[in-house]
């Protein structure tokens, strides 16, 4: 792995506090400044490269000490880390996209490749030898440009720990956020439990022989943070239905047609659920004038949460409509004939066979109002905003941000995220 390589990767580090009991009780201090002696000195490397500081808020600032590079004096960094906020740190993640820092490949601090340094008569600290007293890694072989750093017992107010990253790493190159390894949270307290995780994409996908490909938006979040599930809210909402899910080209025993998001890793799965507005017969009927709406359903595990996650949902409205033997789409109302020799199909209003316009938005927006509607009947708590559909780091949050979907229709930057309780 090169230095030049490693020089183009965007790295985030993030700290997840939570409240465990300081090993040793300190005063918030001062940012450390160079030369970092929190790190001994390895091999080519007279301490710390980066530092990461915990600031009092619960932030992560990154400092760096240009005068220190790669500990094998070709592509290996060493990290330091010190807790200036006032509660312990159980977590670190680093992320960059490109940089393969979780690739560790057996030259790390404690491979003994460096000679006898202050600590070293004490490796292994784990099985990778890049880690240091009292840390270990969590890694994912879906996120290969992360990596979560554990403290054992948590990293106390005032202290400092050291590890080691694969990669040549600059502290220009480095971005703080919070977030344990595959989340970089959206939303909640610093350091509690987030409405959601930024998605691998922010778009779901159609499978391969669909009759009109592409992408939806993910449109609406409902939050980790709420207190009823998702499936107590969908039941109490007037006229939807729970409809089976079918194959690229619906099925007799499929109502709405599978399609494939990344919300909880780089996997592409089938929604967990569909929806439809007065179920899939009922749903039909409204379909020959443009009023059907439907959702898929993702669900993304969240830690700590009491309902277990985040629900994401692509909802639209679309018309009955008819793929002609020619190739034209029409709408289904009016044009009978073209059955014949022709494939009939869903079209999102907006698009050609369409009646309706913005079948992408109006669908999220019709999904939340419907929502409200079932909260009030059940005194539930409504609490709504938009986010952006906003990239994250380590490669996360692909097709954020405004876009089309099938058939050209457009959607918005933003999703619609909402949290609902007692």
């Amino acid at each position: 792995m090169s230095r030049a390589s490693k020089r183009a990767a965007l790295v985030a580090a993030s700290a997840l506090i939570v409240g465990l009991s300081p090993v040793v009780a300190a005063q918030a201090a001062a940012p450390p400044a160079p030369p970092y002696q929190q790190c001994p000195a390895v091999g080519a490397a007279p301490g710390c490269e980066i530092m990461l500081v915990v600031n009092a808020d619960g932030s992560v600032s990154v400092q760096g000490d240009p005068s220190v590079g790669p500990y094998d004096g070709s592509d290996d960094t060493l990290v330091g880390i010190v807790n200036n906020s006032g509660k312990p740190v159980t977590a670190v993640t680093v992320s960059g996209p490109g940089s393969d820092l979780s690739g560790f490949d057996g030259d790390g601090i404690c491979s003994g490749a460096y000679g006898a340094w202050a600590g070293s008569a004490s490796c292994p600290y784990g099985p990778t030898g890049y880690e240091g007293p009292g840390t270990s890694f969590v890694t994912s072989p879906s996120l290969p440009d992360s990596a979560e750093v554990d403290f054992t017992g948590g990293l106390a107010p005032g202290g400092s720990a050291y590890f080691a990253l694969e990669g040549a790493l600059t502290s220009a190159e480095l971005t703080a956020r919070q977030g344990p390894l595959g989340c970089d949270p959206v939303g909640g307290p610093a350091g509690g439990v987030p409405d959601y995780c930024i998605p691998q994409d922010w778009d779901v996908h159609t499978a391969p022989g669909s009759a009109i490909g592409g992408v939806e938006p993910l449109n609406l979040i409902i939050s980790a943070r709420s207190t009823v599930p998702a499936s107590t809210i969908l039941a109490a909402m007037p006229g939807w239905k729970p409809v089976d899910t079918g194959t690229p080209d619906t099925t007799p025993k499929g109502c709405l047609s599978a399609e494939t998001g990344q919300v909880t890793g780089s996997t592409p799965v089938t929604q967990d659920a569909s929806w439809r507005l007065d179920g899939c017969l009922g749903g039909n009927w409204l379909s020959l004038s443009g009023r059907e709406n439907h959702a898929r359903l993702w669900q993304q595990p969240v830690q700590g949460s009491t309902v277990g996650g985040a629900t994401f949902v692509a909802a639209s409205f679309e018309t009955a409509c008819v793929i002609t033997k020619t190739g034209a789409v029409v709408t289904l109302a009016g044009h009978l004939r073209d059955l014949v020799g022709g494939k009939l199909w869903h079209c999102i209003d907006g698009s050609q066979g369409s009646f309706g316009s913005n079948g992408y938005n109006n669908g999220a927006n019709q999904f939340l109002l419907d929502l409200e509607s079932a909260a009030r009947r059940q005194h539930w708590r409504v609490d709504f905003r938009l986010d952006q559909r906003a990239a994250g780091t380590g490669g996360l949050g692909a097709d954020s941000g405004a876009g089309t979907g099938l058939g050209q229709v457009p959607y918005s930057a933003r999703a619609l995220v909402v949290t609902v309780g007692p």
